[in-house]
């Protein structure tokens, strides 16, 4: 069994499917040519080539890479289908792991993130994915930096913590419905925009969403209030300002009117609070936001005990 850098047993690797060793030291799925250039047979007849070059410290590698036009059809064929892209994601992985055994504790690489068949490849080599650089690409484009260290898992053994950088993420914000006992719903005016919010804001790392209603009511309004009954989920996609968000309203219960006066604003985040009608509501508010505290003030009071209205951008979903 070969043990040169790259090497790989277990049939190579039961996630990847492809019988070969791709060691450095062989030349059936790759050879370095004078320590910086590696040319690769592909699926096809065509290939992979790939270049290192020095990063900008130093122990960190750069690394980029072309397909020959057959290499690249069936790549995209494997991604489309799902299957594994063999054998020119082992000849990047034997690349990236011949750096390590060279010294680099870091090799990274910038990709379009509109580069189905290069994010998957980098996957494979176990090059995780760790931003967006704004700007960063060619004719100002965005481009996505991913990069392995010497010290990650092998992605032969695991591959999760690669493919989590992957996952989708979304914003969580989590808000309370607070209202007065003629149905009014409280809405605070805010220093940093012209409309009017719900009590609450965005969670945290680990922040579970009670606690985030906990901890936002209290910064927000001085106070603390019930948090009850999740009252909606709507989901609102991403625009131009945001990624996707996940909107969570919880119950805060019926107040007298003068709870308004017992609320302290101590970091200037906070203007005023006012008790609003739906027609209120409607003229301060986002049309998303309006929709949203409107849908719950047109459905029977909170606490109904009917589970939570699910909604898409403010709107019923169903």
């Amino acid at each position: 069994m070969c043990r040169g850098p790259g090497a790989t047993s277990r049939s190579c690797c039961g996630y990847l499917r492809w019988p070969r060793c791709t060691c450095a030291r062989h030349d059936r799925a790759g050879r370095i040519r004078g320590g910086r250039a590696l040319s690769a047979p592909g699926p096809g007849p065509g290939g992979i080539h790939l270049e290192i070059r020095p990063g900008a410290h130093p122990h960190t590698r750069t690394l980029s890479w072309r397909l020959d036009p057959d290499t690249g059809a069936d790549c995209r064929e494997s991604v489309r289908t799902g299957a594994p892209i063999c054998p020119a994601g082992l000849a990047l992985l034997a690349a990236v792991e011949a750096e390590f055994a060279r010294g680099a504790q870091r090799v990274e690489t910038l990709l379009s993130p509109h580069d189905e068949v290069g994010l998957a490849l980098a996957t494979v080599a176990g090059l995780r994915r760790e931003g967006v650089l704004r700007g960063a690409g060619p004719d100002g484009a965005d481009v996505v930096l991913l990069a392995r260290l010497a010290a990650d898992l092998d992605p032969r053994e695991n591959l999760l913590p690669t493919l989590s950088g992957s996952f989708h993420r979304m914003l969580v914000a989590c808000g309370l419905l607070v209202r007065n006992t003629a149905g009014d719903v409280l809405l605070l005016e805010t220093s940093y925009k012209t409309q009017w919010e719900i009590p609450g804001g965005l969670a945290e790392s680990g922040e579970d969403p009670l606690a985030v209603a906990h901890r936002e009511t209290l910064e927000e309004l001085g106070v603390e209030l019930p948090v009850g009954e999740l009252l909606c989920v709507d989901m609102c996609p991403a625009n131009t300002l945001r990624p996707d968000l996940l909107a969570l309203v919880f119950d805060a219960g019926v107040h007298p009117p003068s709870l308004r006066q017992r609320l302290h604003f101590a970091d200037g985040e906070i203007l005023a609070a006012h008790w609003c009608d739906e027609e209120r509501v409607r003229r301060h508010c986002t049309e998303v936001l309006a929709g949203r505290v409107g849908a719950l003030m047109d459905t029977a009071a909170p606490g109904r005990g009917a589970g939570p209205l699910l909604l898409r951008d403010g709107r019923r979903a169903r």
